[in-house]
């Protein structure tokens, strides 16, 4: 204000589209793009929705939830798809997901109308025929057949996810970082569900194509990487490279979820996002799945000009939000003029913390008693590292529950490797386990194909993931991992409440691995969840992004196979799959003592994620009332992982306890 050849400057740069709004540099205030972000998101929740809606029931949010439509026009061409039982089952609950997380971002932020969506199969034909490069002939129609559209279905929540991993290093609000977190679970998890239902079939010719499924995810992921201009962001479900997340060992034919080179979930930005969903390769010229455009922020950047979008008229959506996303607080009026204002409230607030911290510093500097009562109070056992209250530093914080993390990601790459290998770390990367002493009980399990290929995948997932974590932190030698049958088969006596009989090996067949191997991502992915929010560096957030991304694809596959068998009676107990989830999900609430976190396969509760809404008996995912990934502290975890409810007692999985500073803390 002092200067005006500056905020003449500033106001320019502002509304100069030759500016970039998202990126590595980024004008806009931080909590300002926090908003800024999670809206974009609503245009691809949006579409995934009324896809998964009118998919399933025939009907979408208009009927469903209306007000979250906020007047925005109805999709083009949805309609019923014909889908076998189990497939719809799923698809509903997906739709209804994305409700509850529509509901979730609407009121966190503003928002806007729901944009013009087009999924008529007319645009997955025209879609699918780019990627082939050749007119696919009966022109291909998602909504044909069970198979059909799930490999439709293929495009949705993984272009989401993608935009929640780019976003999250980019995020500054704790609120926001926690909601995107719940988001990224959920949307992870459902991607892995269906690669998983698709994975299954990857050998199946689609008719009357003569076209096997895995081809058709592949030539689908190399067309968004084409058009997204960012380089390899994903690949098919057929590994056509000579690597799987650990720097060049080729494990597998197949990838059932899709990761980089650590094994990490790709991040794409608003701008490559725009070009897939466009189909245009163009984030400046719509089409596609949003023949207006998306709406938003960062969408606003689009080319409005006459010869790249039909003219918007001033009611639409798109008119909507490029004319008023850029406008000065002194030049609109009403609820945009609030919010324009509520940003720079918030802007300023921010720049206050900072001012308030910045004098904070000088006066420790200027203080030698106060720095040493500082010092005395950060190394002192009793001062919590990890809770409400929290006096480290943030950086040394971010290190802390990183590290902690390390303890979750041994025990299921352990699990995973000796399960489908027969042999772990210690042979496939020893550098990472630093000397920590082997596992105890780790056996190769009796596993079909399928399984043993799927398992192998996550182990080699686990080492790249670790493996990341140490180029990051330092990290500490594996703890002392106990996988043995016999702590597999006291956990379960104890869900049930009595002796099972024989004695439950998790490594005896298929079924009974999977049922063991449901303890493992979802305990991870609940760390990652509740430590996002408090997370400081861009790196760190980064990282965990990416690991949580890819164990809640591992948790979602789990699931799907499992769900698929739920009403199975798992020999020779006469109890069903679904009924051994339910009582291992009841066990790890009730050693958390955090209240309800997870369900198991059969739904109980009379909602999923919408209100009171009961859409089906079962549970593909597990989510909270507005379908968010739940979190767990480590207290919780430990309790758990300990088995004995009590972060100071050790055992089970780790009999000489955790490793790592918070849980040497908890300890004490």
């Amino acid at each position: 204000m002092d200067n005006p050849i500056l905020a003449l400057t500033l106001v320019v740069l502002l509304f100069s589209k030759s500016v970039p709004v998202f990126g590595t540099i980024d004008i806009l205030p931080i909590s300002y793009n926090d908003v800024n972000r999670l809206e974009f998101s609503l245009n691809l929740e949006f579409l995934a929705a009324e896809f998964f809606l009118y998919g399933s029931l025939g009907y979408g949010l208009d009927r469903v939830d209306p007000q979250l439509a906020k007047g925005g026009p109805p999709p083009i061409g949805a309609t019923r798809a014909n889908l076998d039982n189990l497939t719809a089952d799923i698809i509903t609950q997906f739709g209804y997901q994305q409700v509850g997380n529509i509901r979730a971002i609407a009121n966190t932020v503003r928002g806007f109308p729901r944009p013009l969506l087009d999924i008529s199969s007319a645009v997955f034909a025209r879609t699918i025929d780019i990627a082939f490069g050749r007119d696919i002939r009966p022109p291909f129609n998602p909504y044909g057949n069970s198979i059909n559209f799930l490999i439709a279905s293929y495009y949705m929540p993984y272009t989401v996810l993608t935009g929640y991993v780019e976003a999250n290093p980019n995020l500054s609000g704790s609120t926001f970082k926690a909601l995107v977190a719940g988001l990224l679970g959920v949307k992870a998890g459902q991607d892995g569900v269906i690669r998983a239902l698709l994975y299954q079939r990857r050998d199946t010719r689609v008719e009357p194509y003569n076209i096997t499924v895995g081809e058709f995810t592949n030539r689908i992921s190399e067309l968004r990487n084409t058009l997204g201009r960012g380089g390899v962001k994903e690949e098919g479900l057929i590994n056509v490279t000579t690597s799987l997340g650990v720097g060049g060992i080729r494990v597998s034919t197949g990838n059932v979820l899709s990761a980089n080179i650590d094994s990490l979930s790709y991040g794409r930005t608003p701008a490559e996002i725009l070009r897939i969903v466009y189909g245009t390769g163009n984030e400046r010229r719509p089409g596609a799945f949003f023949p207006n455009g998306a709406n938003g922020l960062d969408s606003s950047s689009t080319d409005t000009s006459p010869e790249a979008t039909p003219a918007a008229s001033s009611s639409s959506p798109r008119a909507h939000s490029s004319a008023t996303n850029f406008d000065s607080p002194s030049s609109v009026s009403g609820p945009d003029r609030d919010y324009d204002l509520y940003a720079h409230d918030l802007q300023h607030e921010h720049d206050l913390h900072q001012t308030v911290a910045s004098k904070y510093r000088e006066s420790i500097m200027d203080n030698p008693i106060l720095a040493l009562t500082l010092v005395v109070l950060l190394f002192s056992k009793s001062v919590p590292v990890f809770g409400t209250i929290d006096i480290l530093p943030i950086s040394y914080n971010d290190v802390n529950r990183l590290e902690f993390s390390l303890n979750l990601e041994f025990l299921a790459a352990e699990f995973f490797l000796y399960g489908s290998l027969g042999y772990g770390l210690d042979r496939v990367d020893p550098q990472l386990a630093k000397g920590g002493p082997p596992p105890i009980g780790a056996t190769r399990a009796n596993l079909d194909n399928l399984t043993a290929d799927i398992i192998t995948q996550f182990g080699y997932q686990q080492v790249g993931n670790i493996r990341a974590i140490a180029n990051t932190v330092r990290g500490f030698p594996r703890p002392l991992l106990d996988i043995s049958s016999a702590v597999f088969a006291r956990t379960i006596d104890i869900a049930f409440g009595r002796d099972i009989r024989p004695p439950f090996n998790p490594y005896g067949n298929s079924i009974n691995f999977l049922i063991a191997s449901y303890y493992m991502p979802y305990t991870v992915l609940t760390g990652y969840v509740e430590a996002n929010p408090n997370l400081s560096g861009s790196t760190f957030k980064a990282l965990v992004a990416g690991l949580l991304g890819v164990k809640a694809g591992q948790d979602g596959v789990i699931r799907a196979l499992l769900y698929q068998r739920r009403d199975t009676r798992v020999e020779p107990y006469n109890i069903t799959v679904g009924e051994f989830t339910n009582r291992i999900s009841e066990l790890r609430n009730t050693l958390g003592r955090g209240g309800v976190k997870e369900e198991g396969l059969i739904n109980v509760t009379t909602s999923l994620g919408v209100g009171g809404i009961r859409v089906s008996t079962g549970n593909v995912l597990s989510a909270n009332i507005d379908s968010l990934s739940y979190g767990r502290t480590p207290a919780e975890i430990l309790r758990i992982v300990y088995g004995t409810g009590n972060e100071r007692r050790p055992g089970a999985f780790f009999p000489n306890g955790a490793n790592g500073r918070i849980a040497t803390i908890l300890s004490a």
